[in-house]
């Protein structure tokens, strides 16, 4: 395993995609839970939608979403590319 993470650390490129993808879901995503106390009544009825077995195609279009507006275009154009192959 620790042979498998140093190879992986010198692949720069898709370092910094995956970079790139996990800063645009973390600034373009609201994570918190409907169960957050700073979330206003109308924010907590957003997040709510996420939960249950509906919730997880709700929060993939979500990041998609979020990726398709990313200012790294790799990870936006994959982020259409993705969101084409599923039919959205």
């Amino acid at each position: 395993m620790s042979i498998a993470l140093e190879e992986f650390s010198a692949m720069r490129e898709g370092n910094r995609f995956l970079s790139a993808v996990s800063d645009a879901l973390v600034e373009g995503v609201d994570w918190r839970t409907s169960s957050s106390t700073s979330l206003s009544p109308e924010q907590r009825q957003q997040q709510a939608a996420f939960r249950g077995s509906t919730g997880y195609s709700l929060l993939q279009s979500k990041c998609l979403d979020c990726l398709q507006k990313s200012a790294n275009k790799q990870v936006s154009e994959a982020a259409k590319l993705t969101a084409e192959l599923l039919g959205r």
